[in-house]
């Protein structure tokens, strides 16, 4: 996964880095569960897509997430450096039905 691959590439960057990492994503779910709907939209993406994301302060990535009846789905953590929405083409899975971390119930 992204997030545990990032964590790692900061870890080796500087100790305890990796950490630190983990837990600003923590803290970011965190918000989004809370208050989903103050997040902007995912505006790189078609009208279509509902996705919204929180753009993390401190290190270069955003957690996408879309809000459905089962509560908040994490779709992706994306870095800022790759091409926006790079990651659309991973949130479907072969039964048509969205892949994704539910959070918040």
């Amino acid at each position: 996964m992204e997030l545990s691959a990032a964590a790692l590439r900061y870890e080796r960057e500087r100790k305890d880095l990796g950490d630190e990492f983990l837990v600003a994503v923590d803290e970011a779910i965190r918000s989004i569960a809370a208050n989903p709907l103050l997040f902007g939209l995912y505006e790189a993406l078609p009208e279509n897509q509902r996705f919204r994301r929180f753009r993390m302060r401190r290190f270069p990535y955003v957690l996408v997430y879309e809000c459905r009846e089962e509560g908040v789905v994490i779709i992706a953590a994306a870095h800022t450096s790759r091409t926006p929405g790079y990651w659309v083409r991973r949130t479907e899975d072969e039964g048509g039905g969205n892949r994704g971390i539910i959070v918040g119930q």
